[in-house]
């Protein structure tokens, strides 16, 4: 253990002097936190709308009206349908809510349908759907008590609107969206899936060390003394995992103390840690000793490394992605499990319980990867 711990602190100290090594480490995480997390939270909500009327009644027009009294909803003008998906792909649209012909008879009937298309990741997707969920009760509602005013008695039809109209202001139940947490989520988001990033990618990216002793022939000189290969494939594992880790306690940190970030259960949050720097160091020893050239092992292990990261759902929120995607970012990388677990344990409020299948697999991620690489680097024991 002492060979081991030796050569880890060398290897840590070794880095300590890559200045880009402590960019990518101290610096790039917390700067994608920041970006990743603002652009997705904070502001006033609103909504850019286009409203396609196909049925052109009164009833109809009614339901345009109570969308644009709205708070946060603004109506633009008429546009084609074709033009305003292309809108609302671009981001310049938050939503596209298509009147069908006939409405007015379907919702005297108790079964009006209204299309309404949002993005999924727009933040004002669900300040549309409020709003045109109110908009509709509120001129169903108009409507039945036109219609009981009418039977009533009240012959003009102008009268019986302002009455409708009077008696649901005055009565009616308004629909309001006063906040959804976009901002915490948007941060915890950012920074677990970028922590998870980091831990992995930077191991891969350090295993390029192993290399470089191996070409220069320090590994053998090391060996030449009281030292095997085991003890120096160990020691830098060991660098690797204590790297993966001090860069999550930093975002952790960081997120938590400026950004106000609750990560739920301590347990797990630790526990995610510790196994995906175990992960992360295994994956590392594996890279540094299947490749012969420092320059190889980053070409290679960087874009493995973000295409896991991207897949897994450290670039995006895995439950957007279709069911397919998300079964085969399960099964083909750790982080989907890290990150699950830790947006689970952030948001839900889950503890040990009911995560702990998700450890289990990361532990043997770190187990076949640790037994890949120790097999693999029995080749420099001989």
């Amino acid at each position: 253990m002492r060979n081991v711990s030796t050569i880890a602190a060398l290897d840590m100290r070794r880095l300590g002097r890559d200045r880009l090594a402590l960019f990518f480490i101290f610096v790039l995480p917390f700067v994608l936190i920041t970006v990743i997390g603002s652009l997705n939270s904070g502001g006033e909500l609103d909504a850019s709308v286009v409203v396609i009327d196909r049925d052109g009644g009164a009833t109809a027009e009614q339901l345009t009206g109570a969308l644009a009294e709205v708070e946060g909803i603004e109506l633009l003008g008429d546009q084609a349908l074709g033009t305003a998906e292309r809108n609302l792909r671009t981001g310049q649209l938050g939503g596209i809510v298509v009147i069908p012909d006939g409405f007015a008879d379907d919702l005297a009937a108790g079964d009006a349908t209204v299309s309404v298309t949002t993005s999924p990741t727009g933040r004002a997707s669900a300040l549309v759907d409020a709003a045109v969920s109110d908009a509709i009760d509120q001129v169903g509602r108009e409507l039945t008590v036109q219609r009981v005013l009418e039977r009533s008695g009240v012959d003009e039809p102008a009268d019986r609107a302002a009455r409708a109209v009077a008696e649901v202001g005055a009565s009616g139940v308004r629909t309001q969206v006063v906040g959804s947490g976009s901002e915490l989520s948007a941060f915890a988001w950012a920074a677990g899936g970028q922590m998870i990033l980091f831990m992995f990618v930077n191991a891969l990216a350090a295993a390029s060390m192993f290399i470089e002793m191996r070409r220069l022939g320090v590994l053998e000189r090391i060996r030449s003394g009281p030292v095997a290969s085991s003890e120096v494939i160990f020691g830098l594992a060991l660098s690797r995992f204590l790297l993966a880790c001090t860069l999550a306690g930093l975002i952790l940190a960081f997120s938590s103390l400026i950004y106000d970030v609750s990560w739920g259960s301590p347990v797990v949050v630790a526990s995610v840690v510790v196994l995906f720097g175990l992960v992360s160091a295994a994956a590392s020893s594996l890279i540094g000793s299947l490749f012969d050239e420092p320059d190889a092992a980053v070409s290679v292990g960087i874009p493995v490394g973000l295409g896991m990261a991207a897949l897994g759902g450290c670039m995006f929120p895995l439950f957007l992605a279709p069911t397919g995607m998300q079964v085969a970012a399960k099964v083909l990388t750790p982080h989907a499990w890290a990150v699950t677990a830790l947006m689970d344990s952030s948001f839900e409020g889950a503890g040990f319980t009911e995560l702990w299948p998700n450890l289990v697999v990361l532990a043997l991620w770190a187990a076949v990867l640790a037994v890949a690489a120790w097999s693999v680097s029995r080749r420099f024991g001989r």
